[in-house]
C-alpha cells in the first residue's frame, strides 16, 4: 500500500469513530449481575443516602433527666416563723422548698444556710443574730455547718415536707459571762461614744463573743473626764439592752 493510501485509510477511520455513538454506559444505569438467572440485569443503583440513613441507630432526641430533687424547710426569728418568699402551698405560707442542684459544693449545712438565706433575702446583723439549721422545728441541737446533707438520694433531712429543715435566727449573745467589776457607763452615752453597759460586780450578762479593738470610751479620772480607747465586747444584759463591755472587765 502506498503511503497516500495508508493516510486516506487511517483518515476515514478517525472520522468513523467520531460519528459512532458514545458508550452505553454514559446514558444507562450500569447493570448487575443477578444469581437468580445467571444472566446481567440493568437495574437501578442503591440510593447511597438511603444506606448511610439505614445504619444509623436512632437516637432519643430529649436526653433523659433526673428526678428533681427537693429539700424542705421553714425560716424561724425569735418572734417564731416567718412568711416564705415562694411557699410550696398557698395555705402554708411558712413552708418553702430548694431544688438540691442549687446547693452549691460541697452541699454542707453551711452551704444550705447560705442558699436559704439568698432565696429569702433574710437581712440580719451577723454580731445579733446567727442562722443555726435544725433537723426539724422540735429539735434542741442544730446541725454541725460542717456536716454534708444527703441532697441526692431524696431521703435525708428535709426531703419530707411533713418534716422541714428549720433555719433558726438565733440570738448571738449566747456565751455567758459574769462582771468582775462594778461600771458605771452612763456618762459614755452622754459623750457619744457609744453604748457602754452599766453592770455591777457579780451581775450576768451575755456576749457574742467578738473583739472590738480600741473603741473610744469616756471615763473619769481625778476628777476629769478623759478620751481612752479600749478593747471591748459586744454584750447584752438581763433586761435586753445591748453595749460594749471592756475587755477584762469579765470571766
Amino acid at each position: 500500500m502506498s503511503l497516500f493510501a495508508s493516510l486516506s485509510f487511517r483518515r476515514r477511520r478517525t472520522s468513523d469513530q467520531a460519528s459512532l455513538p458514545p458508550p452505553s454506559y454514559r446514558s444507562q444505569p450500569p447493570s448487575y449481575y443477578s444469581r437468580s438467572t445467571g444472566q446481567d440485569q440493568a437495574t437501578s443503583a442503591p440510593d447511597e443516602l438511603s444506606i448511610r440513613t439505614e445504619s444509623i441507630i436512632e437516637v432519643p432526641t430529649q436526653r433523659q433527666r433526673r428526678p428533681k430533687v427537693f429539700l424542705y424547710y421553714k425560716v424561724f426569728r425569735l418572734e417564731g416563723a416567718i412568711p416564705c418568699k415562694e411557699p410550696v402551698n398557698p395555705r402554708d405560707p411558712y413552708l418553702a422548698r430548694i431544688e438540691t442542684v442549687h446547693i452549691t459544693p460541697p452541699q454542707t449545712v453551711a452551704s444550705m444556710i447560705r442558699c436559704v438565706v439568698k432565696k429569702e433575702n433574710i437581712q440580719f446583723d451577723p454580731s445579733y443574730l446567727k442562722p443555726k439549721l435544725f433537723e426539724d422545728s422540735s429539735s434542741l441541737v442544730p446541725i454541725k455547718q460542717q456536716k454534708r446533707l444527703a441532697v441526692m438520694n431524696g431521703s435525708g433531712p428535709g426531703s419530707d415536707p411533713r418534716k422541714p429543715l428549720a433555719l433558726v435566727l438565733v440570738d448571738a449573745f449566747d456565751k455567758k459571762i459574769r462582771a468582775i467589776f462594778s461600771s458605771d457607763n452612763s456618762d459614755n452615752s452622754a459623750n457619744g461614744s457609744g453604748p457602754w453597759l452599766s453592770f455591777h460586780a457579780g451581775q450576768a450578762l451575755y456576749t457574742n463573743g467578738i473583739l472590738l479593738k480600741e473603741l473610744p470610751c469616756w471615763c473619769t479620772f481625778h476628777g476629769r473626764y478623759n478620751n481612752h480607747k479600749h478593747d471591748a465586747y459586744q454584750a447584752r444584759d438581763s433586761s435586753g439592752r445591748v453595749g460594749y463591755i471592756r475587755s477584762g472587765f469579765f470571766i
